[in-house]
């Protein structure tokens, strides 16, 4: 295998030593959260992790493991299993075919599972895995993420939260109440027999729900698609 790198990538171990030392200054930024700046000014931490999403790093180890940061996607494959990625520095493009199979983790920027289809060209990824001694520039990818935007959360049977935004009647079962979710705005039905609960798991009433507290609702998706049938809810907040 590292015959099989060395002879891939020898022309680019002056570019991958140069990005990992442009890496270093994010790890200080991550460091200083909270702290003034050269001006004066106190530094905002959210914008500072953006910043560290940002960096471009590329990492190669002797045993086929790859890290790639800031690649930008330019295809996905039609089987929905491969992408292929751009990771330009300065005037130096290298091109990667990016493999996934059921193993491979692919989340969104706030860490929320998505699936390949998901990703679009012109997302900005981060991926880690091994370098595939088979093919030159393809990567066998165990984690990938879509660090471009949030996408809506996929309404499938599972657990759902989100900020309460209104609701149609606190005393009269059944009932809805509305609630955002993944930037989406979800109507959640609850009928006489949905269990409602309050934080440490006792059961409580809709009566007791404040808008904005953050509901936990496990139940099923009708088939419009946005529209909960809730079993469970939980609020988290109180």
């Amino acid at each position: 295998m590292k015959k099989v790198i060395e002879s891939i990538f020898e022309p680019f171990v002056a570019l991958v030593i140069a990005l990992s030392m442009v890496a270093t200054p994010a790890l200080v930024l991550a460091k200083d959260n909270g702290h003034n700046d050269n001006n004066g000014k106190k530094s905002n931490p959210i914008a500072q992790i953006q910043k560290i999403q940002q960096q471009k790093d590329l990492q190669i180890r002797n045993d086929g493991t790859i890290t790639l940061q800031g690649a930008t996607v330019t295809g996905v494959g039609s089987a929905s299993t491969t992408i292929t990625t751009a990771f330009t520095w300065g005037g130096t493009t290298m091109s990667f075919t990016v493999k996934t199979d059921s193993n491979t983790r692919i989340t969104q920027k706030n860490g929320n599972k998505i699936t390949l289809a998901d990703v679009a060209v012109g997302d900005v990824v981060n991926i880690a895995g091994t370098l595939d001694a088979s093919a030159a520039f393809t990567i066998n990818a165990k984690t990938l993420r879509d660090v471009t935007r949030e996408k809506s959360i996929p309404l499938t049977n599972d657990i759902f939260q989100g900020t309460l935004q209104s609701i149609s009647s606190t005393t009269t079962l059944p009932t809805t109440f509305s609630l955002l979710l993944g930037g989406i705005t979800r109507t959640v039905t609850v009928a006489s027999s949905t269990v409602v609960l309050k934080s440490n798991w006792t059961l409580t009433t809709l009566g007791q729900f404040v808008i904005g507290d953050i509901i936990r609702v496990f139940g099923s998706v009708q088939s419009n698609g946005t529209t909960i049938d809730a079993l469970v809810v939980r609020n988290a907040t109180r």
